[in-house]
């Protein structure tokens, strides 16, 4: 049994009923014999219905509701309760806990069926080539061929970013925020970086990007430098007409106290005459 689609299978009617909105990215496109499968240009999300193989017992209620009224929004118009009841079986059945009972099902189903006009199901896959569903061909050739034009179209996006990159909004360039930008894992942009060969195009412009970096970031580093060399240099000169002020003050404070002493000594020394001459 399939771990998404085939949760369903159990389902006699099962091919009446859609269990994504994937449909929806192709609706526009003629597809014609020839044609083996068409590139979307970018990935493409839509939603996808699946039941995992265990619902936790904690998840259950919240788990219910929404595979109950995703399925029945995808396929609002032709749903019946009888086919939500046989999914809501299915669900409790996984539960890893205490199983609901028949009534409570019923309610799920009941609330599910009742929102199926409004609810709009969150994406939760994505897709970029598409296999053109009138014809038949062997699925390991067009994965070959889907894999080496991907591994085209990452390598052409590659040399784009790096070389649009930007020192302000993007930071240093790295293999993990060249990995966010593209939507690929840590582990997956390493391994792209292990082809020298097919990437020594990118290499060439992500190596020049990086020590550009690297010689900015030594400017920067240099006018840090110079800035806290000159506000030290203020600081002093600062510091040094406090000083000099200083001292003004003090040389002002003696001075001051040197003309009210000989002022005294004056005083004194006319007093001792008057004495002398009575």
């Amino acid at each position: 049994m399939n771990n998404k689609l085939g949760s369903f299978s159990k389902l006699k009617e099962n091919h009446r009923y859609t269990f994504s909105n994937k449909k929806s990215l192709t609706e526009e496109i003629v597809w014609d014999k020839n044609t083996k499968y068409v590139d979307l240009g970018e990935f493409k999300t839509f939603f996808q219905c699946f039941i995992t193989k265990t619902i936790k017992e904690h998840e259950a209620n919240s788990k219910l509701y929404t595979i109950l009224v995703s399925y029945a929004s995808l396929n609002k118009k032709k749903i019946t309760k009888e086919t939500l009841l046989k999914i809501a079986e299915i669900c409790n059945d996984r539960i890893n806990g205490e199983k609901k009972d028949s009534e409570t099902l019923l309610k799920y189903v009941d609330k599910a069926f009742e929102d199926r006009h409004t609810f709009k199901p969150k994406d939760n896959s994505s897709v970029r080539y598409v296999k053109n569903p009138i014809i038949e061909f062997d699925i390991v050739d067009m994965k070959t061929e889907v894999l080496a034009l991907r591994k085209k179209a990452d390598y052409k996006l590659m040399i784009k970013l790096a070389q649009n990159w930007d020192f302000e909004k993007d930071g240093a360039p790295s293999q993990e925020r060249l990995g966010d930008k593209m939507g690929y894992s840590r582990r997956t942009i390493i391994r792209k970086f292990k082809d020298k060969e097919g990437l020594r195009e990118f290499f060439e412009i992500w190596d020049e990007l990086k020590q550009d970096y690297k010689t900015r970031l030594f400017k920067e580093e240099v006018k840090e430098v110079e800035k806290v060399k000159l506000n030290l240099k203020k600081k002093d000169v600062k510091q040094s007409k406090k000083k000099l002020k200083n001292n003004k003050i003090v040389r002002l404070k003696t001075t001051t106290k040197i003309v009210k002493l000989k002022d005294k000594i004056f005083s004194f020394n006319s007093k001792f005459k008057l004495c002398q001459l009575e």
